[in-house]
């Protein structure tokens, strides 16, 4: 009996130390959510012209949209780098027109969002750069 009650008390304590490592490694994005404002090239990013957001949850998830397809996956934050946690980023299916603001920017999301990487965070803003900085995306906390 006292066996059995150690096991369990150790596989309840390794459980709340996972989650609360996994915390940590979200804690300055989880729970944010921003509105697109401006992507592309960093030295010349194009207006959002279509409703687009990014949310981060505390639990190591992140969802949003592309103004035309959602997406989500999971992630970590190590050293002011966004990491991907899951084996592939999942995007929703719509057919998306790339000729109007929602297929423009669905298109460069589908292209760039998985090679996520640093990013800055302020109060006012996030910008995400992709492939080491070339592209990138400026978001505002949405409302």
């Amino acid at each position: 009996m006292k066996t059995r009650l150690g096991q369990t008390t150790c596989v309840v304590l390794f459980t709340l130390a996972l989650l609360v490592a996994g915390c940590r490694a979200t804690a300055d994005l989880g729970g944010t959510a921003w509105q697109l404002t401006a992507y592309g090239p960093a030295d010349a990013p194009l207006d959002a012209e279509a409703l687009a957001y990014i949310h981060f949850e505390d639990n190591g998830r992140f969802d949003g949209s592309t103004g035309c397809n959602g997406f989500f996956e999971h992630y970590r934050v190590d050293a002011g780098r966004i990491l991907l946690r899951g084996s592939e980023l999942a995007f929703t299916l719509a057919d998306c027109d790339t000729s109007t603001p929602e297929g423009m920017q669905n298109e460069f999301f589908r292209a760039w969002l998985a090679d996520i990487g640093d990013y800055s965070q302020t109060d006012d803003g996030l910008q995400l750069a992709f492939d080491e900085g070339p592209q990138i995306a400026v978001y505002v906390p949405a409302d």
